[in-house]
């Protein structure tokens, strides 16, 4: 017997993590069973010798780290991803979420929005005919409906989402907004069931109002608290974003303090999602994740947390937040199986890619087309480099956004995997074991 390729091997400040790609198994071992291992690795036909390998050949049997030789190894990989493709063809073929792009306009001017692009697309809108396509694109499995923008709940777009949910009235929604005109939609949310609606707030008062202004350079952040606490009153769940750097990730955590004091009340339907901006580097993204983490462990009596660390990678969902790991075939998973559809019938698959028609996936409107060689036919199969690769079980090629543009869409994406398993799970197990050891837990 040997050890199977697709295993995988990190060091914590626990001991090493073992992981079996193939069947999604995690074990912890320690520094001794660690040292056997990487011997072991090396090995065609592994024969134990001593009391504690034995022990150790035994438990990797029974977990399935061992195979006969590479043939078998092969046969059990290639049996998995047959399953794995024909769940991943049965998913991608019904459709349960969709979210509207309802105009590219905005009234505020964020300085570093990821949009900023857009202005060329502004001045157009969904329309009723958008809309009886978009439902018709999605079918009878359709079950979530987010609105996204620019600026979803402009008063302009009131006609069109009233529209959509006398239409639709039976499905979950969301939405995407600044806030600024959340009070004028409260009617319309209170005749549905709402996940959530996530309001952007990057500060308190005086560092908001420098970051998520009005058109004309104005003021934003009373109106919004105003209309957070109206939402909140009236039963509608309300998630609070926050985009931190390093100058302003304090004071993020202030004023979620300060939030979670002054709506008490309503606390079962107040959450927070704090994330490092989008333009930032990897190695500041994770600085800034290890002291949201660390944040996050203060607020866990409370029961309110930040709801990005518990949407991380599998992997990191698996060490780290204890959840079951699973083989993934397709980066983009049926947990984000979302088609977004924006005023110019294009179809994208993820928040990232709106607006950038070379994302788009196909078109909804004026006539339904799906393209043949999109993003969502990238998977572990169709990017060749990922058949032999013994991370590619764990994140599925990567991100195809990141690599598209530069190097093509069956291309692997590997820093993100790479980055989760030697640098972010360490060193969140760290903080974990750093507020174990204060009584923070």
């Amino acid at each position: 017997m040997k050890l199977i390729e697709n295993h995988v091997v990190i060091k914590t400040c626990e001991g090493y993590y073992l992981i079996n790609a193939l069947n999604g198994l995690v074990d912890k071992v320690s520094t001794t069973y660690e040292q056997i291992i990487r011997r072991w690795e090396e090995q065609s036909d592994i024969r134990p010798k001593t009391n504690e390998e034995i022990l150790l050949y035994d438990a990797l049997e029974k977990r399935g780290y061992l195979c006969i030789d590479c043939k078998e190894e092969k046969h059990k990989k290639e049996t998995l991803i047959c399953k794995l493709r024909d769940r991943h063809n049965e998913v991608s073929n019904k459709v349960k979420a969709i979210s509207l792009v309802m105009t590219y306009e905005c009234n505020f001017r964020c300085p570093y929005c990821f949009e900023a692009t857009a202005a060329d697309k502004r001045g157009h809108y969904i329309t009723e005919e958008h809309i009886d396509a978009a439902l018709s694109f999605a079918g009878e499995e359709l079950q979530h409906i987010g609105l996204f923008g620019g600026e979803p709940l402009l008063p302009r777009n009131r006609k069109a989402i009233e529209y959509l949910i006398n239409k639709a009235p039976d499905k979950h929604y969301s939405a995407i907004t600044n806030g600024y005109y959340l009070d004028q939609f409260i009617d319309l949310f209170t005749r549905v069931k709402v996940s959530y609606i996530m309001v952007t707030l990057d500060g308190k008062r005086e560092l908001h109002d420098r970051r998520r202004v009005l058109a004309n350079g104005g003021p934003t952040f009373d109106v919004i608290i105003k209309n957070i606490g109206i939402c909140l009153r009236n039963g509608i769940p309300i998630r609070i974003r926050m985009n931190v750097d390093k100058d302003t990730v304090g004071e993020s955590e202030e004023l979620r303090c300060e939030l979670i004091e002054r709506f008490a009340e309503y606390e079962d339907n107040l959450s927070f999602e704090i994330s490092p901006m989008m333009e930032l580097g990897q190695e500041e993204k994770n600085e800034l994740i290890m002291e949201l983490s660390a944040n996050d462990y203060k607020h866990k009596s409370e029961g309110i947390k930040n709801v990005l660390l518990s949407r991380c990678s599998p992997i990191v969902n698996c060490i780290v937040n204890g959840e079951r790991l699973y083989p993934t075939y397709s980066y983009c998973a049926e947990e984000t199986n979302v088609y977004i559809m924006d005023p110019f019938g294009f179809v994208y698959p993820c928040l990232v890619a709106v607006g950038h028609p070379e994302y788009a996936i196909g078109k909804f409107y004026p006539v339904r087309e799906i393209y043949k060689n999109n993003i969502k036919n990238r998977n572990i199969e169709t990017i060749e480099k990922c058949k032999n690769c013994k991370y590619s079980l764990l994140c599925g090629g990567g991100c195809p956004i990141k690599t598209r543009v530069e190097y093509g869409t069956y291309q692997p994406e590997c820093g993100t995997i790479l980055n989760d398993l030697y640098k972010r799970i360490p060193e969140l197990i760290k903080i974990r074991n750093e507020n174990v050891l204060d009584g923070i837990l």
